[in-house]
């Protein structure tokens, strides 16, 4: 059994890093128009299966709704070409990499999103919100790996008492070393 499909695509061509001449073709936006009419839409492989209502409002588009008649398809095609795509997280690669963020992948243009990115974008926004937390939540991963908490106490307990007399010389010693970087640290400023 043969169907027949439409489609119609948005492409975009991206030069490969590591080759000189090698380019990868991607689509933006497609639309596939089915036997029965219906409509499906992807954005960057991915279907689409509700739109955000504020984009919907604007955009006049119904996903759900059967084609009827070729001006009815051109609206549509117009509509979707004016969609805003989530631009995703640019700038942090390097920050993704290091400290091991689990919420953010590359998607089949090589850009970093969210995993819950919405992809179309309201109107008046530049960034879904998804897209737009992962930088704060970065910059908040990475304070919390600089802030190296300090041991207040050392507590061992040791059965032996030449142990427990080793023990207290070395915590003798530590506290005298802090006490000392304290001092120091204070004369410093």
């Amino acid at each position: 059994m043969i169907r027949d499909y439409w489609f119609f695509f948005l492409p975009i061509c991206q030069k490969l890093e590591n080759n000189k001449d090698g380019y990868r073709f991607n689509c933006l936006k497609e639309v596939l128009l089915q036997e029965n009419m219906t409509v499906q839409i992807n954005i960057l492989k991915q279907p689409i299966l509700n739109m955000p209502s504020d984009i919907l409002n604007k955009s006049e588009i119904s996903i759900t709704e059967t084609i009827e008649s070729s001006e009815q398809l051109q609206k549509l095609l117009f509509s979707i070409n004016d969609l805003s795509i989530c631009p995703g997280v640019n700038n942090i690669t390097n920050k993704i990499n290091e400290l091991g963020y689990n919420e953010a992948f590359k998607d089949v243009c090589d850009i970093w999103r969210h995993r819950k990115c919405l992809l179309l974008v309201p109107f008046m926004s530049q960034k879904c919100k998804f897209c737009s937390s992962i930088r704060n939540s970065l910059n908040q991963k990475h304070r919390r790996t600089k802030v190296i908490k300090s041991v207040k106490k050392i507590k061992l307990t040791l059965s032996n008492e030449t142990k427990q007399k080793k023990l207290m010389l070395l915590r003798k010693k530590y506290y005298k070393t802090e006490k000392a970087k304290k001092r120091a640290e204070k004369c410093v400023n």
